[in-house]
């Protein structure tokens, strides 16, 4: 993708993080070659981002970040690890030409009809620890995202790192959770632009059926499981960035 038509990319970070955690995925895109132009903004109340209540909201999260977006951008794809797999199928139309789940889904909690999800009493045990050790919620994150790594506590330890460095407000950690719980985006999965899926083999969150579900709604989507944790990203950016960029292009310019 050296030829100027590389569409550009949108990468939304996961609960708790910033946009910094995209870096190592970057510069592998970049290795590989991918020209286009990449965003990694931080969500609301995260890393320099103001507000954080908004986060609760995919549509209104959504919203925000396309009227950030430059004038110039037009038609992004957008990736989203994590929590930011919620806004990202929450951009339509012409302000998506696709979209990448990253170890996302478009709900992350059991419901009746939906049984390959996280049980709710996960975020319940983290909304508990909100108002009160917060070092005890990130080691606990930390951990539970790098369950399954080849080095669960070397990872760890980095996600830990990421976390506090990300600075993210009580309000937005708050209204992170409220999403992760509430939020259901199923019906975005066939919203018109190409959908494609990167997941983990062995991701604690997100258990392996969600694929055969992903496949079932979204014939003709893109979805590949790969061996590793929930943090993708920072445990396999290669594998991340090889992902991306051969989705990319395979999406129409």
């Amino acid at each position: 993708m050296r030829d100027g038509s590389a569409p550009a990319l949108i990468l939304l970070h996961g609960w708790g993080f910033s946009g910094a955690v995209w870096e190592p995925v970057i510069r592998a895109l970049r290795a590989r070659g991918y020209a286009g132009r990449i965003h990694a903004p931080d969500l609301p109340g995260h890393g320099a981002a103001g507000g954080g209540d908004e986060l609760a909201d995919p549509d209104a999260v959504a919203a925000q970040l396309v009227a950030g977006l430059p004038d110039d951008l037009e038609s992004p794809v957008w990736a989203g690890w994590s929590l930011g797999a919620l806004p990202a199928l929450a951009v339509r139309g012409a302000h998506a030409r696709g979209r990448i789940l990253v170890a996302g889904s478009p709900r992350f909690v059991r419901a009746a009809d939906w049984p390959e999800a996280m049980d709710p009493r996960e975020l319940d045990g983290f909304a508990r620890l909100l108002g009160g050790d917060t070092g005890r919620l990130r080691r606990q994150f930390a951990a539970l995202c790098a369950r399954g790594a080849q080095e669960p506590a070397a990872l760890a330890r980095s996600l830990r790192g990421g976390l506090e460095a990300a600075a993210a407000r009580p309000e937005a950690l708050v209204a992170g959770l409220a999403a992760l719980r509430d939020a259901d985006r199923r019906g975005d999965l066939g919203a018109g632009s190409p959908l494609a899926a990167l997941l983990a083999q062995d991701d604690a969150l997100i258990p392996p059926g969600l694929e055969r579900h992903l496949a079932t709604r979204v014939p003709g989507a893109r979805i590949r499981r790969v061996p590793g944790p929930h943090a993708l990203p920072l445990a396999a950016p290669d594998t991340v960035a090889e992902f991306i960029h051969a989705t990319l292009a395979e999406i129409p310019a």
